[in-house]
């Protein structure tokens, strides 16, 4: 019954071991300091670290790949078209003329750029391009717009 009560008491502090380990501490007595980082949780008992969604390794130090996500980047990024996987969530950050949960779909005609937020300027019938916003004139016209 002793032995017991010191192992259930290795995490707790106290007089009579009433309080628990804060989050920065573990161990018996509370007595070593935890190096978890970017907001991972530390195991009062054994001080190993939990990781937050986007982050992976033993000190939760390491970011996610590029093509992972989620916590210990297990998930696997569906982004497509040069789009950055955001490591905590997995949502896609389109590169411009590209829209779309997962970036993989063309700007709408007549608007380009970040988001597909601009609109184009392009006049007689001319095509805008999605990326950048330039126009690809008709047959019979010339100029930039």
């Amino acid at each position: 019954m002793f032995l017991l009560a010191i192992g259930v008491a290795s995490c707790w502090k106290g007089w009579s071991c009433e309080y628990r380990c804060d989050s920065s501490t573990y161990g018996q007595d509370c007595g070593k300091k935890c190096d978890c980082k970017n907001g991972a949780a530390c195991d009062p008992v054994h001080g190993t670290c939990t990781c937050t969604s986007g982050f992976k390794g033993f000190k939760c130090d390491e970011i996610c790949s590029r093509d992972t996500w989620g916590a210990y980047c297990t998930q696997k990024c569906t982004c497509k078209n040069g789009a950055k996987c955001l490591p905590a969530t997995g949502q896609c950050v389109c590169t411009p003329g590209w829209k779309g949960s997962n970036c993989d779909k063309v700007c709408d005609s007549g608007t380009y750029g970040q988001n597909c937020s601009k609109k184009c300027q392009c006049m007689n019938g001319a095509s805008c391009k999605p990326v950048e916003g330039s126009c690809k004139c008709t047959s019979g016209f010339k100029g930039s717009r």
